[in-house]
């Protein structure tokens, strides 16, 4: 037996023995830090990685066990000016059943959500050389998971990602969160800072449009560090966006850089995207919009400040130029995204009336 059919053999047996535990209530799932830990690397060595390093680290996550997620490592710090690529590792485990409603490779996304600039871009994690797909999608399953399925086996994989190329972003220095999307599925997120030669960032906020929603807050003291949102959308719509309704409630800290002055006085405007993913249509980006939390602060001192409210409105609102969602029936997951950090999915069947 060569050394591949020797490794698929071993992947089958271990897999099918990890299912007989699982089912028999034994087998706890792998920690999530574990595994981050295991394929963590030096900055440099993710621009270096081979592929015989990344079966390495592949057959060590094996040993540990099911994890069945999308998770991501990535460099802390890229300078602009030594490297022209920007590398991050997917580090993912499915088996048959998952793929056979969502495949890996025609939904893996990346939210980059630049901390600099509060821009987010949502582009397809392939290379911009990438063959589209027809639409609508001829190979799209539906219905319950064949019973002739085999479900005993599961795919490890390690893979460095170039993501400069997919997103087509400028090279200069900036601060990115990075989050992993594949549908319903939500790595972790990483920080990168992007310096040229030890020059950091400069951040430079835009300021909302008049055409732009926005969302009354209040302001009061707190001590929360991360953002809350809870959000809702209809189990099923039709193609129109004026009947597709958001609405949730959120608590924002507020922090330097979400205060503006605006004439004499002060105000805060914090920007929330809203994303939506379409199941296998590898188009190569989500439908993104936006709308802003804002509130005056008048005397109130902007230190452990959070902002809090809720929203109602349709997808029309803030996507006021789009008439129809889409022009064939599908599942979409839908996002929140504040300051990098990613809050979902909800899914949502668009079909016809």
């Amino acid at each position: 037996m060569n050394e591949k059919k020797q490794l698929d053999f071993n992947l089958k047996v271990i897999s099918k023995l990890f299912i007989l535990l699982l089912l028999a209530g034994k087998v706890i799932m792998a920690d999530f830090q574990k595994v981050l830990s295991i394929t963590k690397l030096k900055d440099t060595e993710y621009f270096t990685l081979t592929d015989a390093q990344a079966s390495k680290l592949e057959n060590k996550l094996i040993e540990l066990g099911r994890f069945d997620t999308l998770l991501l490592n990535a460099p802390t710090s890229i300078d602009v000016s030594n490297y022209n690529t920007f590398p991050i590792m997917e580090i993912s485990q499915y088996d048959q059943a998952r793929t056979w409603h969502v495949h890996p490779g025609r939904n893996l996304v990346v939210f980059a959500h630049n901390l600099s600039t509060r821009r987010l871009i949502v582009k397809t994690a392939k290379e911009k050389d990438f063959e589209l797909r027809s639409y609508p999608p001829k190979d799209q399953y539906s219905g319950p998971v064949p019973e002739d399925l085999d479900e005993t086996t599961f795919i490890t994989g390690v893979k460095i990602i170039d993501i400069k190329q997919s997103l087509d972003m400028p090279w200069e220095p900036a601060e990115y969160q990075i989050t992993l999307v594949c549908f319903d599925w939500v790595s972790n997120t990483a920080k990168v800072i992007l310096h040229n030669n030890g020059k950091q960032p400069i951040h430079n906020f835009n300021l909302p449009q008049p055409t732009d929603l926005k969302v009354d807050a209040l302001l009061s003291k707190s001590d929360i560090e991360k953002p809350e949102i809870t959000f809702s959308i209809p189990e099923k719509s039709d193609f129109e966006t004026k009947n597709l309704s958001i609405q949730g409630k959120f608590k924002i800290p507020v922090t330097a850089s979400d205060v503006l002055e605006i004439g004499k006085g002060k105000a805060v405007y914090i920007p929330i995207w809203f994303v939506m993913l379409e199941r296998n249509i590898d188009y190569g980006s989500g439908l993104t919009s936006k709308f802003y939390v804002n509130s005056e602060i008048l005397n109130q001192d902007p230190e452990k400040l959070v902002a809090e409210g809720i929203f109602k409105f349709s997808l029309r609102d803030i996507k006021p130029n789009l008439e129809k969602i889409s022009t064939y029936p599908n599942k979409f997951a839908c996002y929140m995204v504040i300051n990098g950090d990613v809050f979902g999915p909800k899914v949502i069947q668009i079909e016809d009336k």
